[in-house]
């Protein structure tokens, strides 16, 4: 180990040594995996919370659904050429759901208020406990209880922090605005007393003008505050600072150190416009082909490009104060040895993954029983749209049969890293959401199974077999076991297990080794699947 050797000795930073916090970043990330723990936990919470959206849409749904099905049914017999009275009482049992409907959404709408609340306390949470947890990892050993910990100590301060930021941003934004829109309607007081078209003209461009300079000035000013307020968070969680106090430190903080921050600020910005400029057309030309890869992105930013910037910004604040940071000494990167280390993992899985079902085959019960239960509820949900199978089977038909008179109207090369990217952050997120008391790997579980099964009641049952089948039974089990491991992950937590750190180690080996059956799945899904189903559907 060697110790963060840079030209701060006094507690001002230089320009000079910003690259190096993100060099310096970069190899504690790459030596210490773990640091990406609490960014993947940050990441896996909004998918949580859509989760959970759509299992309360499904439930709420369900006693709506028996009363729709003898409509269903109706229209299906009548047809196109239904009579008026048919269709008018078609018309009239409609108009009865309407206050059902108007009450589902009503309650959709009040759940996604409260969750919306709890997104942002849980998300104060992992803020705390992500600098805490990052602040112990670089200084001294990296350990899961610290996320907990501080988490736990400092949610109440950071949530004020956040809002009172909030209240400075609104504020700010209204007193803005005000003086903006009193300038425009005195441009427009003058306009209106001289209607010459000369004067017209001449004040719809100083309109226009006073309205981007007014934009530019607005981002400008809220990106100084943004800079002043830079440490406020870690204040709080590394010196214990009251919420005033740190907003008071982080702005003498900052202005002691104007340039270096205003620097590392900057780059931070340019590290994101860079990344979104190379992905983002990337992604843009490949939707355009019906590809969509936006998965390889999120699992880039979420386990590299925030870990690395949320480091460097704890590695410039230790320096900023003369804490001691170690930096690990990186060996030269061999392509062959990594190699060899993957493989070496690759042989290892199938044990992994058998241990695990025979010594915790209780929590891959408790799934599969969520699983039954989420099977069962799509479909019934599903059957009653049987009646548009022709349509549907015909959508499939025109997607796997035809280029060059093969199967594909897609290339399945792409179409395996698609699949690859989209389930391997699926896997992880059920088993890192395992953090919140082990629920939200449930509701993934059951979600995928009412999607899995709704398409069983919609098709003909030999094209459900022949579409879902071939990949769906390796894929759904690495699904399943992924969510298996949340769910000890998170059993452990409410236990509060003293050994939790040797717990995560097991399970996340147990969700890194059912990439091989996802790996399996995605290329039988490629390959495979869409001959068999082209040839089911002769």
């Amino acid at each position: 180990m060697e110790d963060l050797n840079l030209s701060n000795k006094g507690g001002r930073g230089k320009v000079e040594d910003v690259p190096k916090y993100f060099i310096h970043s970069m190899k504690q990330l790459f030596r210490f995996p773990y640091l990406a723990v609490p960014s993947l936990i940050s990441s896996s919470l909004l998918t949580g919370i859509i989760w959970t959206l759509i299992f309360s849409l499904i439930l709420l749904s369900l006693p709506i659904i028996p009363r729709i099905i003898p409509i269903i049914n109706k229209f299906s017999e009548y047809g196109y050429y239904a009579s008026d009275s048919e269709v008018y009482q078609l018309v009239n049992e409609l108009e009865g759901f309407l206050t059902d409907i108007g009450i589902v959404f009503v309650m959709i709408i009040i759940l996604g208020v409260i969750l919306t609340i709890l997104y942002i306390i849980l998300n104060a949470y992992i803020n705390a406990g992500r600098i805490g947890y990052i602040w112990k990892g670089i200084t001294r050993d990296i350990n899961l209880n610290n996320f907990f910990v501080y988490g736990r100590r400092y949610l109440l301060r950071v949530l004020l922090l956040w809002i009172i930021k909030f209240f400075i941003f609104l504020t700010y934004s209204i007193i803005f605005f005000a003086i903006l829109a009193f300038f425009f309607v005195l441009l427009f007081i003058t306009t209106y007393n001289d209607l010459d078209a000369g004067t017209i003209a001449l004040n719809a461009f100083i309109f226009i003008l006073i309205l981007i300079l007014s934009l530019i000035l607005y981002f400008i000013f809220w990106i100084m505050i943004s800079i002043l307020l830079f440490f406020s968070d870690i204040l709080i969680v590394v010196k214990d600072s009251k919420v005033i106090e740190s907003i008071e430190n982080s702005i003498r903080l900052v202005c002691r150190n104007i340039w270096c921050v205003a620097l590392f600020y900057l780059v931070s910005i340019c590290i994101w416009i860079v990344f979104y400029l190379i992905f983002a057309p990337i992604e843009f030309i490949i939707s355009l082909s019906g590809y969509n890869l936006s998965s390889l992105s999120t699992l880039i930013s979420t386990l590299l490009l925030i870990p690395i910037i949320e480091i460097a910004r704890m590695n410039l604040f230790l320096s900023l104060i003369n804490e001691q940071i170690m930096i690990p000494e990186i060996e030269s990167i061999r392509i062959k040895n990594l190699i060899i280390r993957c493989l070496s993992f690759v042989k290892e899985s199938p044990r992994i993954l058998s241990n695990f079902v025979c010594n915790d085959f209780r929590y891959i019960l408790a799934c599969s029983i969520i699983a039954l239960f989420g099977f069962y509820i799509g479909y019934n949900v599903g059957s009653p749209f049987s009646v548009f199978s022709d349509t549907i089977s015909d959508l499939i038909y025109q997607r796997d049969g035809g280029i060059l008179g093969t199967p594909y109207t897609s290339l399945p090369f792409i179409d395996f890293f698609e699949y690859l990217f989209n389930n391997t952050l699926v896997c992880l997120y059920l088993f890192i959401s395992g953090i919140f008391l082990g629920i939200i790997p449930l509701i993934g579980i059951f979600n995928n199974s009412v999607l899995i099964s709704i398409m069983f009641g919609i098709l003909p049952l030999n094209i459900s077999i022949a579409s879902i089948i071939p990949h769906g039974i390796i894929e759904f089990s690495a699904l399943l076991i992924s969510s298996s491991a949340g769910l000890k992950f998170g059993l452990h937590l409410i236990r509060r297990n003293s050994n939790i750190n040797e717990v995560f180690n097991e399970t996340l080996r147990v969700c890194l080794s059912v990439l091989i059956l996802i790996i399996i799945a995605a290329f039988i899904e490629a390959f495979i699947t869409p001959i068999i189903t082209y040839i089911a559907m002769g």
